[in-house]
């Protein structure tokens, strides 16, 4: 009676979507609405086999699809609406069938004890029946599509495009059960981001709308200033660390999946192959075991490196998948607002119909007989001080520049600093336990140990561990924080009178001239503070930052945010009058030198004279 009341309310959708989409099978199949899955079925009057003229229409958020049908058991649909009457379809290829049913979970067996009936999965109203009881096993009933795509027949009924509203319909079938895989229209031009596609199988006996919840992996980079942003400013010579993360995706159905991780740097930024650390679960991953690390020559243009994942299944579903390394701005940075952009996309298996070929283990990069789709890219932005002094005599005037004035340029700045600690991760293949004083141990917990007399020759130490059963794997991790580093910039002004001083990230900077040319005054000190206010949030690549001076000798050009200063040195020699006490010695000692002088010359004259 259980078995009959489950195969009858056996109606809705099966549905395996890559990506944590439709669950595999509905946990009812033939009811007019099924919680959970967004399908209904409009049920119709009673209609012999092969007989019925119903719809199936898929819901789709995504333009560019096609679906089709392939039917798998013809039936006809009884009085109470349930379909009845249940056998193989022409055309479905059921040789060896119930061995690969089987091989896939699907249980031979209903019911239990004295109640228990065996059944034949190599007829089509026992492996109904077999369904009922596995309704609820997406696992089991994702692979069951995968035996039924590889038996399917021809394809049945009339597939329609895409209505205004996302919808695709097949129309002009008849009752029974119906494969529907979901592919691309023109699979050579898959637009970035494009949704993953999907296998579902489903029961019809009248109209059927179903919710076509294709989801797709996602990846996202930020910029560790120490915490995660979109966008940062930083000097040439400076360390930029980037962090990239991702999930593992849901690879249920696939026989393979290519997962690849490509990242861009642009010109100004040079990439540090060294410091690719790459996690998952938190689990520190070995390069050329479980990834392999494409750079140069290596990396598919316009990547700069890719991650490609040789293992991607032997992962858990959802996993964290962290990708952390650095890069170096350097002297081809572009200064001021447009910035220095960054940015990560995904290559991705999209088709599970069609996931047989290739073997990331040997090759983890997908070629083009692969289907894949690729993600948006997510972008981060580094910006880039300059500051341009112009050296003049006497007056500002392009006739007046001065050469040959040497200044330096000293301050302080932000940079990171990686720090890398020991960090203990749960898993079950590991051979690390936790004390209970958090401390970790590869000794195994043990109960007593007897002699052959039963007494006790070494004691448990169960009491001293936190647990008995969980094991830990020991990895690193790497938090970054910012500490001060001193700037130190030297330049001589060109027959311009120019010096640029470039690549300056925020901070508070002087300017001190120490050489100045024979004839002319030195020019005083200059400190000078750069302000910078990056986007929070980095969409389009264009976005543009704020740049501002606290000292009016110091002036911002508002459209290209490049710093500018003039500084004037005066002809002549003029001693220097701080102290004060150089010059009027002098002045004192001279005038009483001449005094002494006119002394000396009268009273001369009057010995004379007398």
């Amino acid at each position: 009676m259980k078995v009959m009341k489950k195969l009858a309310a056996f109606v809705a959708i099966i549905a395996m979507v890559a990506t944590m989409a439709l669950p595999a099978f509905a946990n009812e199949l033939n009811s007019p609405e099924v919680d959970g899955d967004n399908t209904t079925t409009t049920v119709s009057e009673a209609a012999n086999k092969n007989s019925g003229s119903f719809s199936i229409t898929m819901q789709s958020s995504e333009a560019g699809h096609t679906f089709r049908a392939y039917r798998i058991f013809d039936g006809g649909v009884n009085k109470e609406g349930k379909l009845s009457d249940i056998s193989w379809a022409a055309g479905v290829n059921t040789d060896g069938i119930a061995a690969k049913l089987a091989e896939a979970g699907l249980k031979n067996t209903i019911g239990s004890g004295t109640d228990a009936v065996t059944l034949d999965l190599s007829k089509a109203a026992d492996v109904a029946k077999a369904l009922g009881e596995q309704s609820d096993d997406d696992a089991v009933m994702i692979k069951v599509a995968d035996v039924f795509f590889d038996a399917k027949g021809n394809e049945a009924g009339n597939v329609s495009a895409a209505d205004s509203n996302g919808n695709y319909v097949i129309s002009d079938l008849v009752a029974g059960y119906y494969l529907v895989t979901d592919e691309y229209s023109d699979p050579d031009n898959v637009a970035a981001g494009a949704e993953t596609l999907s296998r579902n199988v489903l029961a019809v006996v009248g109209d059927v709308t179903a919710q076509v919840k294709n989801t797709k992996p996602q990846i996202e980079k930020k910029i560790l200033d120490p915490n995660p942003v979109d966008a940062n400013e930083a000097g040439i010579g400076e360390t930029v660390v980037y962090q990239i993360k991702g999930k593992v995706p849901n690879y249920t159905g696939y026989d393979k999946y290519f997962y690849v991780i490509n990242d861009t740097l642009s010109g100004g930024l040079t990439f540090n192959a060294d410091s690719v650390v790459v996690t998952v679960g938190g689990v520190t991953q070995t390069a050329g075991t479980d990834y392999v690390l494409y750079t140069g020559d290596e990396a598919d243009d316009p990547y700069t490196f890719q991650v490609a994942f040789k293992n991607i299944m032997d992962k858990t579903i959802a996993a964290d998948i962290v990708v952390t390394y650095n890069a170096v701005v350097n002297e081809n940075a572009v200064i001021g607002k447009s910035g220095n952009p960054n940015e990560v996309d995904l290559t991705y298996s999209n088709n599970p119909n069609d996931s047989s070929k290739g073997n990331p283990s040997d090759n983890p990069k997908p070629d083009e007989n692969h289907p894949t789709g690729v993600t948006p890219k997510d972008k981060t932005i580094t910006y880039v001080a300059e500051l341009d002094l112009t050296k003049y005599f006497d007056k500002v005037d392009t006739a007046n520049y001065l050469k040959g004035a040497t200044f330096t340029l000293t301050g302080t700045s932000n940079v990171p600093r990686g720090k890398t600690a020991d960090k203990y991760v749960a898993d079950d293949n590991g051979t690390f336990y936790k004390l209970k004083d958090n401390t970790f141990t590869t000794s195994v917990p043990h109960g007593d140990i007897k002699r052959s007399d039963g007494t006790v020759a070494v004691a448990s130490n169960e009491a001293d561990y936190a647990s008995t059963t969980q094991k830990y794997k020991l990895t690193s991790e790497t938090e970054y924080e910012y500490v001060t580093k001193d700037v130190f910039m030297q330049g001589t002004s060109n027959d311009n009178g120019k010096i640029i001083f470039k690549g300056l990230g925020a901070g508070t900077y002087t300017l001190k001239e120490t050489v100045t040319p024979s004839g002319y005054n030195t020019a005083e000190d200059i400190t000078f503070t750069i302000t910078v206010t990056v986007p929070e949030t980095i969409t389009t690549g264009t976005e543009t930052a704020t740049w501002k001076s606290n000292n009016d000798s110091v002036t911002v050009d508002g459209t290209t945010a490049i710093y500018a200063t003039d500084v004037i040195d005066n002809s002549g020699s003029t001693l220097p009058s701080t102290g004060g006490m150089g010059t009027t010695l002098f002045y004192v000692i001279g005038g009483l030198l001449i005094v002494a002088a006119a002394i000396v010359i009268i009273s001369k004259r009057r010995v004379q004279e007398g």
